[in-house]
């Protein structure tokens, strides 16, 4: 049994390398859909590697961009039920054949891999007969997120058709639109074009036997608070609901809240992170140093990582609780009384303090967009700088270009167009010139070691 999941899963990831090299020359805009459907597959290759951080990454700097210029953005999450489990297989097919230019045989080995599959619930000893699954695709495959992304690859044009922006990851989908208080009337126009935008998804969900779980659809307000006090309505309508407005969402494991402090957000790692070191701690008499490093890594740690590009420049008192967070780690680990001093305990773990983390995580990206290894979405948002006579100097290290912003704000800062050539630019020139994302973080780590841990 062990031997055919295995070769089910490898012959899945050949076929989707295949598709999506095929898919690439029969879309109308294959870097906009099929950059995400072959990162989703895993794979480590030349294209553009796709993760929730990088999406979170891009909607985050246009929500900031937006709001540095005095904007209000409409947010809608859509949740998809059991999406996987809906797909109807003749309008899969028939896409693959019209989108894809899969065709012949290949086409056939695809009505193959998805008909006649079986299904049956264990409990126990017992088992229930075996039904035939007409409907869907592979969930934990190779294939499946591919698939289910070609299956609502036309979605995309639906949202574009009401401009209205959207991004999607797997069953995920948002949709975003900005607008001015001034004139008055532009916060309804906007209202009205999100509503028909959405009217025109649930009518593309429904043609493909899909649903949107109206119950579950979130309505979020972003700008400043001065701006949002001047807003005229706090719901729009989704189908037969009334959706009213929230003060925060969470967004693919991450908390939007409506002024985008991230308060929220730090709040609610800070409370996983200490419910998990106190376990931690419970049991640290009965382990050594190795194993609760390693338990830290993965309870906590991986917590305070996770978005952390998204936590660039946000205040600094809510930057200080997530370093009491770490420090209480460390303390953990090394067997530190409350009030010991932490800062040598973090220096011999080799951790980064926290500041110091987002502006690692934003340079990492940076370096794989200068070398075509992160999605052309972050990509685009970068150039390098011009060459003049008056920075022939400058010109030995790659700089980026720093976009022009009619007024600056701290919001804009964090946004990732501005705060990645900011940090390029203060690199070192052998940093830069790294040849391997591994080196390129070792020396990376080493300099920010160094800044904030100088020797004595």
């Amino acid at each position: 049994m062990l031997i055919i999941y295995a070769w089910t899963y490898i012959t899945g990831g050949v076929v989707s390398w295949h598709l999506v090299s095929r898919a690439r020359g029969h879309l109308d805009n294959p870097s906009s859909q099929l950059d995400k459907l072959e990162d989703l597959t895993g794979r480590e290759t030349n294209n553009p590697i796709h993760s929730t951080e990088t999406l979170l990454l891009r909607i985050s700097n246009d929500l900031e961009v937006h709001m540095e210029n005095g904007e209000i953005i409409i947010l809608v999450l859509l949740d998809l039920s059991a999406a996987f489990d809906t797909i109807d297989h003749n309008i899969l097919l028939h896409r693959l054949k019209n989108m894809y230019g899969i065709d012949g045989v290949a086409l056939k080995w695809f009505k193959s891999y998805l008909a006649n599959r079986k299904q049956s619930v264990v409990i126990g000893s017992e088992q229930s007969e075996q039904y035939e699954v007409k409907y869907g695709v592979p969930q934990g495959s190779k294939l499946g997120p591919i698939l289910f992304n070609s299956y609502i690859a036309p979605l995309s044009k639906v949202v574009e058709k009401n401009g209205v922006q959207d991004e999607k990851y797997a069953d995920d989908s948002q949709q975003w639109i900005a607008f001015r208080i001034k004139p008055s009337g532009e916060q309804f126009d906007a209202k009205e074009q999100m509503e028909n935008c959405i009217k025109d998804v649930r009518d593309f969900l429904l043609k493909n036997k899909l649903c949107n779980n109206e119950d579950k659809t979130e309505f979020l307000l972003l700008g400043s608070q001065q701006q949002l006090n001047k807003v005229e309505f706090d719901s729009i309508k989704v189908g037969d609901t009334d959706v009213k407005v929230v003060d925060k969402v969470r967004n693919l494991g991450v908390i939007f809240d409506k002024n985008l402090t991230m308060h929220d957000h730090v709040s609610k790692v800070s409370s996983t992170c200490y419910f998990n070191i106190k376990r931690i701690a419970s049991v640290r008499q009965n382990i050594d140093k190795e194993d609760t490093k390693t338990l830290v890594n993965s309870f906590v740690t991986s917590h305070l990582d996770y978005g952390n590009s998204l936590l660039y420049g946000i205040n600094k008192k809510e930057t200080n609780r997530l370093q009491l967070v770490q420090n209480a780690a460390a303390r953990v680990i090394d067997k530190k009384l409350k009030y010991d001093h932490i800062t040598q305990t973090r220096k011999d773990l080799h951790w980064l303090p926290v500041i110091a983390r987002p502006e690692f995580k934003i340079l990492t990206f940076t370096w794989k967009a200068l070398h075509n290894i992160a999605p052309k979405y972050l990509s685009n948002l970068l150039q390098e700088r011009k060459q003049t006579i008056n920075n022939v100097r400058n010109n030995e290290k790659k700089l980026l270009a720093i976009p022009y912003r009619k007024r600056a704000t701290k919001m804009g800062d964090r946004a990732f167009q501005n705060a990645a050539p900011k940090l390029w630019n203060k690199l070192p020139k052998p940093i830069q010139e790294s040849e391997t994302l591994n080196i390129f973080k070792k020396k990376l780590k080493t300099h920010y070691f160094r800044m904030y841990y100088p020797e004595p």
